[in-house]
């Protein structure tokens, strides 16, 4: 029980496809994650500015698409902060495409290799997906994502100490 109710799959699919992190979170127990392969990409973020680290996936239960403030690692390293975003990035794309996880390692540190294994932990949702009308207004929105996952992070460390 949570809050006086039943903790079921219903509800936790619920909280997931609206986003609701902190309460899918705290109702499954765990981090809500999801593990994969790297897979290369069409190099769109790189040339904005944003190399990511991309994930193909298909989840039985489907997070809302949109951009998360997550953590990644690879293999056994250690974990690195990021910014991802899980969709079917409408920007790029006229003609309909499986949904892709997208994340943006923040900070210094060389990123995981092709087909490495990772491991990728969903913290915060941050924004709905959404197109935009140009790279520029999308590439000047991954910027303020980036900051508002940083931000993220310092208020999480600062409710740890």
């Amino acid at each position: 029980r949570d809050d006086g109710r039943t903790i079921s799959s219903t509800r936790i699919r619920e909280s997931l496809g609206q986003g609701r992190m902190a309460e899918t979170n705290r109702l499954l127990g765990y981090t809500y994650y999801c593990e994969g392969r790297a897979q290369p990409g069409l190099q769109q973020g790189r040339k904005l500015g944003f190399p990511t680290i991309n994930v193909a996936w298909e989840p039985e239960a489907r997070p809302a698409f949109g951009v998360y403030a997550v953590r990644l690692r690879a293999g056994e390293g250690r974990w690195r902060r990021g910014v991802a975003n899980y969709g079917v990035r409408p920007t790029l794309h006229r003609e309909p495409v499986p949904p892709l996880l997208e994340t943006h390692l923040l900070g210094r540190g060389p990123a995981p290799g092709a087909r490495a294994r990772v491991r990728v932990e969903w913290l915060e949702f941050l924004r709905p997906e959404k197109k935009f009308p140009s790279l520029d207004a999308l590439k000047t929105q991954i910027a303020h994502d980036c900051a508002d996952a940083e931000k993220y992070f310092k208020k999480a460390a600062s409710r740890r100490r």
